[in-house]
């Protein structure tokens, strides 16, 4: 079941993904491997925290690799989409 740490992780991973959505920083990748390790999925059972995490991954490698791909606005939509749903789903 979901603690109250698993919550405030959640919703401080949306949050710093909507502040940092298209900015263009090598602080931007920082901060996304920060949100990553905190997301990081330590239990077989927590989906919706699986799907946040590889969303979070694949955005941050693609902006590491290519930051002016045009795919990047859509991988921010669902890395902020799936982690709101991760929070979604505790309540």
């Amino acid at each position: 079941m979901w603690t109250e740490e698993d919550k405030e992780i959640a919703e401080l991973a949306a949050h710093a993904l909507e502040k940092l959505q298209g900015k263009k920083s090598p602080d931007v990748l920082r901060e996304l491997e920060n949100i990553r390790g905190q997301v990081v999925n330590k239990r077989n059972d927590e989906h919706e925290r699986a799907e946040a995490w590889l969303s979070i991954c694949r955005l941050a490698e693609r902006l590491e690799k290519v930051s002016d791909d045009p795919s990047i606005p859509g991988l921010w939509h669902r890395a902020i989409q799936a982690t709101n749903a991760w929070h979604g789903s505790m309540n």
